[in-house]
């Protein structure tokens, strides 16, 4: 039976992906904004201006990659739906191929394997459900930020410059790995990275002038910005989760949920502001606890890598402002960093305190049910709607990224020393 199951295994799994596929694709989500701005673009309308759909939604991402959408004009909307399902499950693959050039599992038997990669699928499974649902773009962007450091490993300068730029313009959130790269002396890439995005901005005058390229750009810096109160304020929306909205939820006033009241005092939006930065510059701070060297020296040891871009890539959920659900997928590195020592520490491969190693179960549970608890299926639509009105899920990141400082490379590499 075994032999039968891994005969077909490969067969089995491809099926039940394009099912799930088509699934996908069933259904309208974001995906489908995106491509109406594809739409705008190839008729070379605003896409930022006026809203889509509806007065409440607008269009963040950056215009070049709208440029690219439009190749889809021409498909059906369901085709398109899939075609972008199919390409992600490609952008999977490559992360996780990617992913475990950094550790080595050699330390680990069958049983550790399988209990880490369960651990892992635990964590992700939700984001991992809710982004191809809803054919977002988090996928996308974690596989471009890896390529980019594999590429930058590989000394393929140019090509790393390349995929950088084009991710920095789609989303902004990959800028953290722009300024890790420079950090770790990678200056040639971060030239070319600096090159390639006025370059990409400019591209789309080609089909529609100079002066569409200015209307756009300038739209774009008016959407995304939260200088105005009234721009914060949007991040009182339930599905957002960052440092702005957690410190907008319990530091201003705001409507009950089910008589529960969130908010532990009552500043005005400057004060607010003010504790953001702050907090943002704690993060900037922090940083420097896990690269752990002065800049303009790079780094040799690849678990120590995955151990710095776990905490950037995490943080960064709750540095940048107008994060949804989709983008806690961003703490997969970390996800893989915590759940990789687990095994070892619970195999005693890694020997610690029973203390630490308690802590440490206790950590991994309570924020994998902080995570799950926005899971509709699981605990229901009331207990889903608690969790996003107290923003539990940015709990779960907190609590997460403190995990991975108590967590560092030598820990591992001490042990297997001794």
């Amino acid at each position: 039976m075994a032999l039968y199951f891994k005969k077909y295994y490969p067969y089995l799994l491809g099926i039940f992906l394009l099912l799930y596929a088509i699934h996908c694709c069933s259904r309208s989500g974001d995906i489908d904004l995106f491509l109406a701005s594809g739409e705008r673009f190839f008729n070379g309308e605003n896409i930022y201006k006026p809203s889509y759909f509806d007065e409440h939604i607008s269009y963040f991402y950056g215009y070049p990659f709208s440029m690219v959408l439009s190749i889809f004009h021409y498909f059906p909307i369901k085709l398109a739906r899939l075609t972008w399902v199919l390409l992600n499950f490609f952008f999977l693959y490559q992360i996780v191929s990617i992913s475990i050039t950094y550790f080595n599992f050699n330390y680990l038997d069958k049983k550790d394997k399988i209990t880490l990669w369960v651990l892992v699928s635990l964590f992700c499974v939700h984001f991992l459900n809710l982004n191809l649902i809803a054919g977002q773009m988090t996928i996308f962007l974690l596989f471009m930020c890896l390529f980019t450091l594999q590429l930058a490993e590989k000394k393929q300068n140019f090509l790393a410059g390349l995929c950088l730029a084009f991710a920095i313009i789609v989303k902004t959130v990959p800028l953290v790995m722009f300024l890790y790269l420079i950090y770790r002396k990678h200056l040639k890439i971060a030239l070319f990275t600096v090159l390639f995005i006025p370059i990409i901005y400019l591209i789309p005058g080609i089909f529609h002038g100079l002066d569409y390229c200015v209307l756009q750009f300038n739209d774009w810096l008016d959407i995304i910005s939260l200088d105005s109160e009234s721009g914060i304020s949007r991040e009182l929306y339930e599905h957002m989760h960052s440092f702005t909205s957690m410190s907008v939820s319990y530091l201003t006033q705001n409507n009950l949920y089910h008589g529960f009241d969130r908010h532990i005092a009552s500043f005005s939006y400057e004060i607010v502001k003010i504790i953001v930065i702050f907090l943002v510059l704690i993060s900037g701070i922090c940083s420097l606890f896990f690269l752990r060297t002065f800049p303009f020296i790079q780094e040799q040891n690849k678990l120590k890598v995955w151990w710095e871009i776990s905490y950037l890539l995490g943080v960064s959920i709750l540095v940048f402002p107008m994060q949804q659900k989709y983008s806690f997928l961003f703490l997969f590195p970390t996800f893989l960093y915590v759940s990789f020592f687990y095994v070892h520490i619970k195999s005693n491969k890694i020997i610690v305190s029973q203390t630490f190693k308690n802590c440490l179960i206790f950590a991994i549970v309570i924020s994998l049910l902080l995570f799950l608890s926005t899971v509709d299926a699981l605990f229901g639509h009331y207990v889903k709607g608690f969790s996003q009105y107290y923003k539990l899920s940015s709990f779960g990141c907190i609590i997460l990224i403190i995990q991975l400082g108590f967590l560092p490379p030598s820990l591992f590499q001490k042990s297997f020393k001794s």
